[in-house]
């Protein structure tokens, strides 16, 4: 049980809210960096006028305002979609439709502005808010009469809606305070992030969302103190799941400048905890590393860290103190990491606990509202992604003689279904289980692991499953790969393994120095091969992989940072010459 309070069952989204602010009131819960006026830099600014800190009484006096003018200007049960970065103006769009005006659309604000016609199309909303920097796309969309979209407001139209609000507030209106809230209703429409094929649209109801956010109260030890950072994008549910799951601890909330400064906001907003995905711990990692190396205490720290790991089961914990030199380095003051969307790599997952840093799983979907299964303090095990989350039943469908089967999920997280697609509901939901596309396998204790993504699974003509998520994880410790996938190529005829390999340009500027991109690559694709060939030793034969292509430019990914793998694969398997064969190394 968390440290910070009990787990409460909530039935609605209102629910949290109210009992965020009532528990809370007088703490800030978001901390907003100001702009600097023309021609003054932030560091000069005076320490009061850098940051505006908003309080959770304030935040839910905002909710309020907004949602009763927007009743007032006749959006009661309107459809209205929500678009843009991470910021406070989206979380009150979101809190304050949802909570009683009518149907929330989170729509991804990266996306091209046909997907974003398309999604709002497919969703029949009639209202956006939105970011003043998609004024362009949103109004060619709403001119185009492709859509039934009448009414856009800017973000910045908010705080007019705010004193709209507080007046009518004033004078008694309860229209927006008093509206019902059917917790088992379809209240949010999102759109999964479509890795392997094309995105559908999710009804999720308060319930789905509620419930889960009571597993998770029980699973994380998300604290009063903590302060996180907001990263991972509130149009997804792990993302918007998270940043309740702060709020009902009375944790506070910056927003994050973008993934290059991440390393500066940690330190700026003196960050403990937050939620994120594996390719942003995979890239704290490896600076981290990289800074060691450059000062020549990489081996003093391996060192220290197994000293460290024989003080703790003595039941002596000086890691903070022995790797005092880490945790300044990103930011001083970290203390847990949660991390969903893919899986963490052990070593990384263990270098961060030597250090001093929890480094907890989720594993979970868009259809499961979002976590399904979760590690925390009490609940860890090394490859695992914990497990299922209190309020969630899972079972392994159809396992084979290794235990592997698809994973399925039943509970009361679990999707209303999918938009006008019954045929696609019936196919993943039945007799009440979810079925969730990922093979997996659960240990004698419970714990659930992830081996592959169905769709992922290259068949051989022989009848063997290889999953090539587990190939992945080595390949993408070579040190000079930046990203990868590994796949089935049928391209030759009987199905093959093959390799996409995006090199890290940084390895590359720091070992061919003064060398050319295109030359840096073509010069390190020998010692690529050698590394493959010496990796294939260690499998069986039918494992081995036997084609590359190796590339510069990153692969196409969703906002949660996941390989769009279908685009890549499809990409290769229509390109001459893309995959080279090892026989012609």
């Amino acid at each position: 049980m968390n440290k910070y309070n009990e787990a409460k069952d909530f039935q609605n989204i209102r629910e949290v809210i109210e009992y965020c602010t009532e528990r809370h009131a007088e703490k800030p819960v978001f901390i907003i960096k100001n702009k600097a006026p023309k021609g003054v830099k932030f560091d000069n600014l005076p320490e009061e006028e850098k940051y505006t800190k908003i309080l959770f009484k304030d935040m839910k006096r905002h909710l309020d305002a907004i949602g009763t003018a927007m009743i007032a200007r006749g959006l009661k049960d309107h459809r209205i979609a929500v678009i843009g970065k991470n910021c406070y103006e989206w979380i009150l769009s979101y809190y304050s439709t949802v909570n009683g005006v009518g149907l929330v659309i989170p729509i991804d604000p990266a996306i091209p502005e046909q997907e974003i016609e398309n999604s709002l199309a497919i969703s029949e909303a009639d209202t956006i808010l939105y970011h003043e920097s998609l004024e362009a796309p949103i109004r060619n969309i709403l001119e185009s009469g492709t859509t039934k979209l009448q009414n856009m407001i800017p973000f910045g139209e908010l705080y007019t809606l705010i004193s709209e609000g507080e007046k009518l507030l004033d004078e008694g209106d309860r229209s927006y305070l008093d509206a019902e809230i059917d917790k088992d209703k379809m209240s949010i429409l999102l759109f999964t992030s479509g890795t392997t094929s094309n995105s559908k649209a999710v009804m999720l109801s308060h319930y789905n969302i509620a419930n889960n956010i009571y597993g998770l109260q029980i699973h994380e030890d998300v604290c009063r103190d903590d302060v996180g950072l907001a990263l991972l994008p509130y149009h997804h549910t792990f993302g918007c799941t998270g940043q309740l799951i702060f709020m009902c601890a009375g944790a506070t909330t910056a927003f994050c400048d973008g993934l290059k400064y991440i390393q500066k906001n940690f330190a700026e907003y003196q960050v403990t905890a937050f939620f994120c995905v594996p390719l942003v711990l995979e890239s704290i990692h490896k600076k981290v590393l990289k800074n060691a190396e450059k000062t020549g205490k990489l081996s003093l720290m391996r060192k220290m860290q197994k000293v460290s790991r024989i003080l703790m089961k003595l039941g002596i914990d000086k890691r903070k103190t022995i790797f005092k030199s880490v945790h300044e380095g990103i930011g001083g003051n970290f203390r847990l990491l949660i991390s969903g969307a893919a899986g963490v790599s052990p070593e990384v997952q263990r270098d961060f606990y030597d250090w001093g840093i929890l480094t907890v799983n989720g594993y979970g979907l868009t259809e499961t509202s979002p976590v399904i299964a979760s590690e925390s303090p009490a609940a860890h095990r090394e490859r695992s992604v914990g497990k299922p989350m209190a309020t969630v039943e899972v079972r392994i469908d159809n396992p084979d003689e290794d235990g592997i089967g698809e994973i399925c999920a039943k509970g009361a997280n679990v999707m209303l279904g999918y938009y006008k697609n019954q045929e696609a509901t019936d196919e993943v939901i039945r007799d009440g289980w979810f079925h969730t596309g990922d093979y997996g396998k659960m240990d004698k204790d419970g714990y659930l692991y992830i081996t592959g993504r169905k769709k992922n699974v290259i068949v051989l003509k022989n009848g063997k499953n290889i999953y090539p998520e587990e190939l992945e994880a080595t390949v993408e410790k070579f040190p000079y790969v930046g990203e990868c996938i590994v796949f089935g190529s049928n391209k030759f005829g009987d199905p093959v393994i093959a390799t996409k390999i995006v090199l890290d340009k940084e390895y590359l500027k720091e070992n061919y120095p003064g060398v050319a991109e295109e030359t840096a690559m073509a010069e390190i694709r020998g010692t690529i091969w050698n590394d493959i060939k010496a990796f294939n030793e260690t499998l069986p034969s039918f494992k081995h992989i036997t084609y590359l292509n190796v590339d510069l430019e990153p692969m196409v990914k969703t906002s949660t940072a996941k390989v769009k793998r279908q685009i890549e694969i499809d990409k290769l398997e229509n390109t001459e010459g893309a995959l080279e064969h090892i026989s012609q190394a």
